[in-house]
Parts: structure tokens; sequence; C-alpha cells
């Protein structure tokens, strides 16, 4: 069996063993395979990636799903895929190309490695599982919040040169 049919077979059994944790997740997940394609993808993913089964049964590469802003230079997950190693980051901006207007959002993205029963022979993984969240919702959240407690600020500070103001004319009266 040549080494590619061997880690396609590993991946496929690792994915069977962890289906029901994928499938139960409310993050977006999906398994992709040493070469970026998309393998797997939960209904999460699939929703927010706006994936078709065909886009799953050719294993359509992760990268034509979603840019990431933070793989510009080197796609991140290419890098956990050659290397081997995990990777984690906070709040990406990101951009879903699909139809004319391409959607913005900001993400937190994760990727783990799969060295489940083999590696390639060049020391990369057979695959890994990248979950992303949707975090722009939280940030315009955190926005509002932080715009509301400088209002909050400035209306305290406000009170507080009224109440001087109050002060100095009672004195005058």
């Amino acid at each position: 069996m040549s080494e590619k049919n061997t880690a396609k077979t590993a991946l496929e059994d690792w994915i069977g063993s962890v289906l029901p944790i994928l499938d139960s997740s409310l993050d977006a997940v999906a398994v992709v395979d040493s070469t970026n394609g998309i393998y797997y993808a939960n209904s999460a993913m699939k929703s927010l990636l706006k994936l078709r089964p065909t886009d799953l049964k050719l294993h359509k590469k992760f990268c034509d799903c979603i840019t990431l802003s933070l793989c510009e230079k080197k796609c991140q997950i290419m890098l956990m895929l050659e290397s081997g190693k995990s990777f984690r980051f906070d709040e990406s901006p990101s951009t879903l190309p699909c139809g004319p207007d391409p959607a913005k959002l900001r993400v937190s993205i994760r990727g783990v490695a799969v060295n489940y029963g083999s590696e390639n022979k060049k020391g990369g993984a057979i695959g890994g599982v990248v979950t992303l969240r949707d975090t722009s919702a939280e940030i315009l959240v955190q926005a509002k919040y932080h715009k509301l407690a400088q209002m909050v600020e400035e209306r305290d500070a406000h009170i507080e040169e009224l109440r001087k103001l109050n002060a100095i004319l009672r004195r005058k009266i």
C-alpha cells in the first residue's frame, strides 16, 4: 500500500474513532488531510463556510473556503501539517470569499495535528483538526460595552463638575 493510501486510511480510521465528539461540538470543526483538503466538517463548519456535499467529496482546500489574515505569509494550517505542531490564534480578521460580496468576520482558530497510527515519511502529520469560532459578535459587544463605559465616565465627570458649580453658587447666595 502506498504512503498516501496508508495516511488516508489512518485518517479515516481516526475520524471514525472520534466522530461522535466532532459531530457534537458547537464550534465549527473540520478535519483536513495532509494537503489541507477538507476531509470532514461538522454541521457548524459546513454552515460557517457554506460547504456543499461536493466540496467535501472533492476535499476542497481549507484556504479556498476562508481567507485568514494570519496566513498571509505562510498558511498556518500547512505549517501545522508539515511540522506536526499545534497552533492557536485569537481574533484573527478573516474573509469568507463567497459570492459577489465576501463576508468579513473575526475568528478564533485552533489547529491540532493528527499523527494517528502513522506519520508521513516527510515527518509531517497525516492530517489535522481545525476549529473556528466566529467572534465577530463578541467583538461588537465588547466595543459597545467599552463605549458605554466611556460614556458613563464622561457623565460622572460632568455630574462632578455640576456639583462643584452648584457649591460655588450656594456660597455666593
